[in-house]
């Protein structure tokens, strides 16, 4: 599979924004609003194609990939790029999931060659967890927000 990276605009962001996810993934389900695809136009957020144009999934970059307003906000101070993406519902499950996390990483890397990488998964999506471990991230903190468990994973090697 071969993938790129696209600045998002409004028709992907409207798509994205439509995913629906079978349970208990459907946690990642998102609202289709306008004040949605106006953050996902205002923020770091970037589409994944694959050459064939389908989109793959998506990724942001700072304050947009971090829970808001956790109990544990703390998790968040130290200076790390936060990342935050999500994958096409169709793609999921097919073991994608490295390749796209990978792809990401990388570039992620390129613009932050010595920055440490965060995210922060929910604690059930042990799936997730894998692929992130996989590629090279451990975890650093748990924290609940809203009834929800999440695990915050950093990387601090380098391009």
């Amino acid at each position: 599979m071969h993938l790129l990276i696209k600045k998002m605009n409004r028709k992907m962001a409207a798509d994205i924004l439509k995913w629906t996810y079978e349970p208990p993934y459907d946690f990642y389900n998102m609202e289709l609003t306008e004040g949605n695809i106006i953050g996902m136009l205002s923020n770091s957020y970037y589409a994944v194609v694959d050459d064939k144009g389908r989109l793959m999934g998506f990724f942001c970059l700072g304050k947009p990939a971090q829970v808001p307003d956790g109990p544990m906000q703390e998790v968040y101070l130290e200076n790390m790029i936060d990342i935050g993406l999500g994958m096409n519902p169709h793609f999921t499950g097919k073991g994608a999931g490295s390749e796209f996390f990978s792809y990401i990483v990388y570039h992620v890397r390129i613009g932050f060659p010595n920055m440490p990488l965060r995210l922060t998964v929910a604690s059930f999506n042990k799936r997730a967890a894998r692929v992130y471990q996989k590629a090279g991230f451990v975890e650093a903190a748990r924290f609940d927000k809203g009834g929800a468990a999440f695990i915050v994973m950093v990387n601090k090697g380098g391009l």
